[in-house]
This record gives C-alpha cells, structure tokens and sequence, in this order.
C-alpha cells in the first residue's frame, strides 16, 4: 500500500458539543463570494463546499490523513452545517457542523458543555486556537492564553448599538489571530450550572475590531 503526503492547512476553530457535532462561527463556511463558493438558496450567501473539510480533535500535526482514529488524533468528514438565518456578521455568527462518523471520546477528546445564562461576564477567560501568530506564521501546535472581559455597557456605548449578543474582550493581554474564528471562550466559576471543573463555553471566536477589541459569539442566546 502506497501512502501519498497530503497537505492540509486549518482555517477556524471548533467546539466539540456532541459526538457528532462541532459549533463553530458561521462565517467560517458562509461567504459572500459568489466565485469561491456553491449557492445555497439566499443570494447574497453563499456556503463553502464541505467535501475538502476536515474536523481534526485532539491534535492537527500530522504528516499524513489519518483514515482511522489512532489514540491521539481523530480526523472526520462533515455531513451538514447549519446556522441562523438572521445572521449578519457579526452578529449571530455561530453554526453547526454535523460530522460523517462521530468522533469517540477519550482522555484527549471531550464535549465541552455550554452556558445557559446571561451573565455581563467580568476578569479572565481562555481562549484557544491555531491560528496566526504573526501576519506569515500559522501556529503548528494548539496555543492558549488568557484574555479579559469587557463590559457589555462599554462596548454598546462604543458601537452605538446594543451589544448584548456578543461578548467583548480586551486586545491588552492576548488576543485571537487569523484562524482562531470559531474557537472557544472558556471561564471558569461563572456559576452557571452546566459548568463543570474544567469550566464552561461562553463564547465562539467571531472577529476583531482593528486595534480596539474583539467579540466572542454568546453561546447562551441559543440554548
């Protein structure tokens, strides 16, 4: 059996909610493109093709396509992606993809469980990703770091808009890069009864605003 090198390259984070679903941002797959995607119904969207897609756990450095789960990595095709028919970015920006096979859950692959209040978060949460460390350089290994919470009020009053829908963050101690769209926003004793040990999913990465901010989808306006 011959074995070809293939190359892969990540493109946004994901989530892991369920054995066979991945929340990630929705304009990680919805564009406005015409010329680089396949209609799907609403005109002014357009949908990235899922057939050269890969949901990757566990870890993403490997030199060949795992064709079966091996006791780290776990690679699996995508069935379906859903997301809000009010979405417009930034705003509403979270979908789910639904995988071809499920992935199966062991010490380096878990759910993790979401926020069910709506709470004007406040301190440090993490956030993690493969995306950009520079403007050349993807990062090969899973980074993480901390990042602070911005104020709901503070941020509505910059945009001149309610922004309730969003959670802000600080650009001062870290921030997300090019490919962390979609990713996780993770605190811990938020009290939120779905929260366990390890913490709770708050947010989804979505953008950031120059030098200013980022946001983070809320994940609890769509329990």
């Amino acid at each position: 059996m011959e074995i070809h090198k293939i190359d892969f390259e990540t493109f946004c984070g994901g989530c892991i909610i369920a054995a066979s679903r991945v929340l990630t941002a929705a304009h990680c797959f919805v564009d406005d493109d015409p010329y680089q995607r396949v209609s799907i119904g609403r005109p002014e969207l357009v949908i990235r093709p899922l057939q050269n897609v890969l949901a990757v756990a566990a870890s993403v450095k490997s030199e060949y396509f795992k064709h079966e789960t091996d006791s780290i990595s776990q690679w699996r095709t995508l069935r379906h992606f859903i997301y809000p028919e009010n979405f417009d970015f930034p705003h509403n920006d979270l979908g789910i993809l639904y995988l071809a096979e499920p992935f199966i859950f062991n010490q380096f692959v878990q759910p993790i469980r979401l926020a069910t209040q709506d709470k004007d978060y406040s301190g440090f949460c993490l956030i993690s990703g493969y995306g950009q460390m520079s403007e050349t350089e993807d990062s090969p290994y899973l980074l993480k770091a901390t990042i602070r919470l911005l104020p709901v009020s503070w941020c509505s009053e910059l945009h001149h808009k309610d922004m309730s829908d969003v959670i802000c963050t600080s650009l001062v101690e870290a921030d997300i890069g090019s490919g962390d769209s979609g990713g996780p926003l993770v605190c811990q004793g938020t009290g939120d009864p779905m929260e366990k040990d390890n913490g709770i999913l708050v947010g989804i990465a979505c953008a950031t605003y120059g030098d200013i901010h980022s946001v983070f989808t809320r994940v609890s306006r769509w329990q």
